[in-house]
């Protein structure tokens, strides 16, 4: 049986070692000497160090593609890391991959970061960024648009909202559905009428549609029909929004105003036997 004692493998001109595989089997290049702090570092199987060169001490690992750029076309893969177990299945992969085709000082490329599902044995694309500087996730075609960010799936928000100091950063967004309650302003003819609510919320600005969508009603004007149970309290100031899609047709002016905790929307229209309305409307909390 052997041991493994440490191994150099010196420059010929300098006598200084360029590589060393020291006695618990880890390579050193640009180094002698094991790291023995950081967390995941000193456990290191693989050691690069910067040397004076172009890089400013920082090191450097290079996996390129064994030929000229001007063979290179869109889509060939340059490189790869991939995290395996023991016999080489992998977990996931971070790929290099030519993002257009390459030539003379033109070098297009891409990042491509894969996982493997659960109960699954092969990677597939999680993320990639372009060559536009684009992160798309959950996508691999870009859109027109340009956006840096795009996503196949929607983002998702902290349920309770981090405030961000930059006033141009989206840091809130909800949607979702809500019970109105129809108060007065409001009387039955006929049938039992059956209300729905949708709201969007971005920061403090809130988009409402109430819809009546079974019984017959007449709308008095003035301060009514009355609606409570918003979903977001609106502020102190009057608010104004609209109303939309009557049958038949109808128009008028909203008002939205903080008189409970829930809110009321007073909408200020005559409708006379209607069996289906919408009410729409905007306003900040």
């Amino acid at each position: 049986m052997s041991t493994l004692s440490t191994t150099n493998l010196k420059n010929s001109s300098s006598g200084s070692n360029n590589i060393v595989l020291d006695s618990s089997g880890r390579v050193l290049v640009g180094t002698s000497t094991s790291p023995s702090a950081g967390a995941l570092t000193q456990y290191a199987n693989f050691v690069a160090r910067g040397n004076t060169g172009g890089s400013g001490f920082a090191g450097v690992i290079t996996v390129g593609r064994g030929e000229a750029a001007t063979s290179i076309t869109s889509g060939e893969e340059i490189g790869y890391l991939t995290f395996s177990d023991l016999t080489g299945n992998e977990f996931a992969t971070i790929q290099c991959a030519a993002d257009a085709n390459a030539g003379a000082g033109d070098y297009p490329g891409r990042l491509v970061f894969s996982t493997t599902a659960d109960g699954y044995a092969t990677p597939a694309e999680a993320m990639r960024i372009n060559n536009q500087r684009e992160l798309l996730i959950g996508t691999t075609t870009r859109t027109a648009n340009g956006g840096v960010l795009q996503v196949s799936n929607g983002i998702t928000f902290p349920a309770t909202a981090v405030a961000c100091t930059d006033v141009n950063t989206l840091d809130d967004y909800e949607e979702g559905t809500f019970a109105p309650t129809a108060g007065a302003g409001i009387t039955v003819n006929s049938g039992t009428p059956a209300y729905s609510g949708f709201y969007t919320k971005i920061g403090r600005l809130v988009h409402i549609t109430i819809t009546q969508t079974a019984g017959n009603i007449t709308a008095t004007g003035g301060s009514g029909p009355v609606f409570t149970n918003l979903p977001f309290a609106p502020g102190t100031t009057l608010q104004a929004c609209s109303v939309t899609n009557g049958s038949p047709d109808i128009s008028g002016t909203a008002l939205i105003y903080n008189a409970t905790t829930s809110g009321h929307i007073y909408i200020g229209f005559t409708a006379t036997a209607q069996t289906t309305l919408t009410f729409t409307g905007t306003y900040f909390i």
